[in-house]
């Protein structure tokens, strides 16, 4: 690992330590089986989306894993990356850009963006379930 990627990550660690509820004020709301969504304005996509999460994690428990997870997983989903940037930045006090989207352990919080696409929210959304699931070794031999 180079020293700019320890540094991110050492950065990441500390910010989300501190990390508190946010203020910022998301007028659209969702809420679903698993899933407590918080847009920034009233996107298109909120009830494709809301259909979408809460079959990945039927899917998840059907067919991978038992989720235990406190539901639900609160989301907030900004219009754009630089909007993104902005919450995590000002509201979550984690620096640096936030890519995609990501999940906030000390939170229960996944922060995305309308376009990041569902490859990103199914991903975040294991960090969610996976954090809580013991990890098992592999017996070789």
């Amino acid at each position: 690992m180079n020293l700019l990627s320890c540094i991110v990550l050492i950065t990441m660690m500390v910010g989300v330590g501190c990390a508190r509820t946010p203020s910022y004020q998301f007028p659209v709301h969702k809420e679903t089986k698993y899933f407590d969504f918080h847009y920034e304005r009233n996107s298109p996509n909120i009830e494709e989306r809301a259909h979408f999460a809460d079959a990945f994690i039927t899917v998840v428990n059907r067919d991978f894993f038992k989720t235990d997870y406190d539901y639900p997983i609160r989301v907030f989903v900004l219009e754009n990356g630089t909007r993104l940037d902005e919450f995590v930045n000002r509201e979550l006090h984690i620096p640096g850009p936030a890519g995609f989207g990501m999940y906030i352990y000390s939170q229960k919080l996944l922060a995305t963006y309308e376009s990041s696409g569902l490859g990103t929210f199914t991903h975040e959304t294991m960090h969610a379930l996976v954090n809580k699931k013991p990890v098992k070794s592999a017996i070789v031999g």
